[in-house]
This record gives structure tokens, sequence and C-alpha cells, in this order.
């Protein structure tokens, strides 16, 4: 279970999530795949905001 505080890597991005964006607010989030990342929330729906920890 993911919970706040954890570190996690983002391995990939659903499409759904580039879909509709500017080419370049989606070259920015593609630069987190990959990386390590603090998740600062999670929802009520299980969505997680991170923050990166590049």
């Amino acid at each position: 279970m993911i919970v706040a505080g954890a570190r996690v890597r983002l391995v990939s991005l659903p499409d759904w999530t580039l879909s509709g964006l500017p080419e370049e607010e989606q070259a920015a989030l593609k630069a987190f795949v990959g990386g390590r990342a603090d998740v600062t929330e999670v929802d009520a729906h299980g969505y997680v905001r991170i923050a990166s920890g590049r």
C-alpha cells in the first residue's frame, strides 16, 4: 500500500494522464518517469500526488 510520506519510483504514466496536454507539459511529466519521488498525498480514489525527488 502506498501512503503519504512513502518514497516511490515512477515507472510509467498512463496515456490518459497526457491526453489533451500541450507537448511541453507532456515532456515535463515524462521527465519524471524513472525518477524517485515522495508521495505527498493519497486521495479518496487512491490517486497519489508526488513531489520530485530528483
